[in-house]
């Protein structure tokens, strides 16, 4: 014979199996993205005309760059209308280069920095801040560069000022 369920019974293994079922849903919605920081940390460049009082923002009709030995690897691949690009250190050197390509001038920067491994958190886990140490450049249509910030982090400042020439189209 078979007994009757006490409703106080019932009531108490359906509010437990609610909960558990509320709890599986909350975790499989769950963002595998938990981390809401930035972890990859770039380089960031901005374009300025060369030879101004105040500073005047360039945009560049079309840029190409990669880096150096990696011209067939393009970071940027005829962008139009540039007036700011992000580029990526190698975290495992001290040195990176790129090739800049305006049309027909090309150019070389080289960056020297250190590096420097930085937790954010334990959901974020590490990521490499650097230190620029030095610029260099040729000097093709590069007119000059600037040291904006040397401290490359996860924070959105502009690290590199380039100054190219003012040929009245802004090229």
């Amino acid at each position: 014979m078979q007994r009757p369920i006490r409703p106080e019974l019932l009531i108490r293994h359906l509010r437990w199996l609610f909960m558990l079922l509320i709890g599986m849903g909350m975790w499989a919605c769950h963002d595998d993205e938990v981390c809401g920081e930035v972890t990859a940390n770039e380089l960031r460049m901005r374009f300025f005309l060369a030879g101004q009082e105040e500073p005047v923002a360039a945009t560049i009709d079309t840029l190409s760059i990669a880096g150096l030995g990696r011209q067939d690897q393009p970071i940027y691949d005829m962008a139009e209308d540039v007036s700011l690009v992000e580029l990526p250190l190698n975290p495992s050197a001290t040195t990176s280069a790129f090739v800049l390509s305006f049309g027909r001038e090309t150019d070389t920067l080289w960056v020297t920095y250190q590096s420097e491994l930085h937790m954010i958190s334990a959901e974020c886990g590490f990521t490499l801040f650097f230190e620029i140490q030095q610029l260099e450049h040729t000097a093709h249509h590069i007119v000059s560069v600037s040291l904006a910030n040397p401290y490359v982090t996860n924070v959105f400042d502009d690290h590199v000022q380039i100054f190219i020439p003012d040929t009245g189209t802004d090229d």
